[in-house]
């Protein structure tokens, strides 16, 4: 079996780098945020978040913050 790899190479203008900016930035804030909150529980508890726990407070923190 023949296993191949693609690279490709984007050239966004400058509204398009904005908004990949924007989006990076929202999923580094989320990723750092549940890794804070599991490293936190593993220590206080000896127990971690499940990805539903997760889905469920990203969730109501996307309500309170008014991005849904």
């Amino acid at each position: 079996m023949i296993q191949r790899a693609y690279k490709f190479r984007i050239y966004p203008d400058s509204e398009q780098e904005i908004a990949l900016s924007k989006q990076f930035g929202h999923t580094r804030f989320v990723y750092n945020r549940y890794l804070n909150m599991r490293k936190e529980m593993h220590f206080q508890n000896h127990t971690t978040l499940t990805r539903f726990d997760c889905q469920s407070d990203l969730a109501k923190l996307k309500k309170a913050e008014g991005f849904e």
